[in-house]
């Protein structure tokens, strides 16, 4: 239940107002009722203009952002964190994934690791997580029930896979369609919670019969729900789909065929998307999960983010532990910028080097000009507007907006015990005078995105509660 307490928060709010726009506000006064954004001032405003049961001012060196809104994470295998990433995908499917995912038939087990694995993601900033389960659907609600109970905003998915999978872990295919629907149910009545939703989830193409996903399908026009799955992740994966679907021009279109792809549609990695493929994403205003750790942790390749955005489709970030093998959604920005900067390396052009040098330099001002890697601030939208924007929450969480609820995070990029020395009493000696008050916040807040952890978040708000 939201807290009924009115407060306010002042000091500096940094958000994204679009893909290319940061919003650096040095001086702001933020009212939550209700957990809601009342209104927002940007100036000093009267503290006694209203009654305040709570007044939240930011210290120096301390900022508000929205919550991140990791939209790929395996929940289950944070067990696996760090584990068997000297694999390709589907050698560390059977190695280590399966053989884990299998335990959680035991609930009170995946209790155990749910309870970790939810409180670690909030440590790291996550307000609202996209988890994988596994095929167990009562350890899947366990999973809902503990979001629930520590305050974070979550789309739990029980696991879909009747082929393709070891004897020990797999599913007949109507049980696997009555479990879902019934998983379904379960989480929709969850008492008294608004946070909590399911999310139909398919593994992959590879592991789901026709059969099943036509159903899956059926449910989510039903139900109105949104869905997650993986595609294109690595080539032996989308070479083993095209022969099992030779009927479908491609990967993306065989989750099309099935009534898959839709506005609520969240597509993890996607690598080697044609561009029809990603103008199905398009069309369908389906979404990506860029998971960029994973991707290099396990040798899949590089997702070309700008080549996905060019196309008009939204781009989120995931962690995807535990291919990737940190929760922290900082350190999958991190790791976005620095595929974009592989992708770059990677553009080619239709011409031949053959003068030497000179042309080298060329080749390097030309590329230069042709391809533009991300910025933070589009990888920020990405983490959290982006993420928002691919379950149909733009216009609930995000950024800071009149009417939107408050998920928010107190960074204290000054914190004694954190990895941060922000030198900020010597700032004018260091860079010289005349910065604005609005420089010198924006500098901070990339210091806390490159050089920060979880340490830097002081506090966690979701839907106007302090959850952490």
């Amino acid at each position: 239940m939201t807290s009924s307490l009115r407060r306010l928060f002042v000091g500096p709010i940094i958000h994204s107002k679009s893909l290319n726009e940061l919003e650096v506000i040095p001086h702001a006064a933020i009212s939550v009722f209700k957990g809601r954004i009342e209104f927002i001032r940007y100036d000093v405003i009267d503290k006694h203009e209203q009654e305040y049961e709570q007044i939240v001012t930011l210290k120096k060196g301390q900022f508000l952002i929205p919550g991140f809104i990791d939209t790929h994470t395996h929940a289950p295998q944070y067990v696996n964190c760090g584990l068997g990433l000297d694999m390709q995908l589907l050698d560390w499917l059977n190695s280590y994934t399966f053989p884990a995912e299998s335990r959680f038939k035991d609930v009170e087990f995946a209790k155990k690791v749910y309870n970790k694995c939810v409180s670690h993601h909030l440590k790291n900033g996550t307000t609202t997580a996209l988890y994988f389960g596994t095929i167990h659907s009562e350890a899947c609600v366990a999973l809902g029930e503990i979001a629930k109970q520590k305050g974070q905003r979550a789309f739990i998915g029980k696991v879909n896979m009747d082929r393709m999978a070891p004897d020990y872990y797999i599913e007949k295919t109507q049980e696997s369609l009555k479990e879902t629907e019934s998983f379904i149910n379960k989480i929709n009545g969850i008492d008294g919670c608004v946070l909590i939703r399911p999310i139909v989830t398919p593994r992959f193409v590879v592991s789901c019969t026709s059969e099943l996903l036509e159903g899956l399908g059926e449910l989510v026009k039903k139900h109105q729900v949104a869905v997650q799955s993986h595609v294109s992740e690595n080539q032996g994966e989308v070479k083993l789909v095209s022969q099992q679907h030779p009927e479908c021009p491609s990967y993306t279109h065989v989750y099309h065929d099935y009534g898959l792809m839709t506005e609520k549609t969240v597509m993890a990695h996607g690598v080697f998307l044609s561009d029809s493929e990603l103008d199905l994403f398009s069309k369908t205003r389906s979404s990506i999960s860029h998971c960029p750790l994973s991707n290099f942790s396990l040798g899949s390749g590089v997702c070309d983010v700008q080549r996905a955005l060019s196309k008009g489709v939204n781009v989120s970030i995931g962690t995807d532990v535990s291919g990737g093998y940190a929760a922290s959604m900082i350190n999958a920005c991190r790791t976005t910028l620095i595929a974009s900067q592989s992708a770059k390396f990677n553009v080619t052009h239709d011409y031949k080097d053959t003068d030497g040098m000179i042309n080298r330099i060329k080749k390097e001002e030309q590329q230069e000009t042709k391809y533009k890697e991300l910025g933070l601030s589009q990888v920020f939208y990405m983490a959290t507007m982006g993420g928002a924007k691919s379950v149909g929450l733009q216009d609930t969480v995000g950024n800071f907006c009149v009417g939107k609820e408050f998920d928010a995070l107190l960074v204290d990029v000054e914190d004694q015990d954190g990895p941060i020395d922000a030198f900020i009493d010597d700032y004018e000696y260091l860079y010289g005078e005349g910065h604005e008050e609005k420089k010198k916040i924006l500098d901070l807040f990339q210091r806390f995105m490159f050089c920060g952890d979880d340490r830097n978040i002081k506090n966690v708000y979701v839907r106007g509660d302090k959850v952490l």
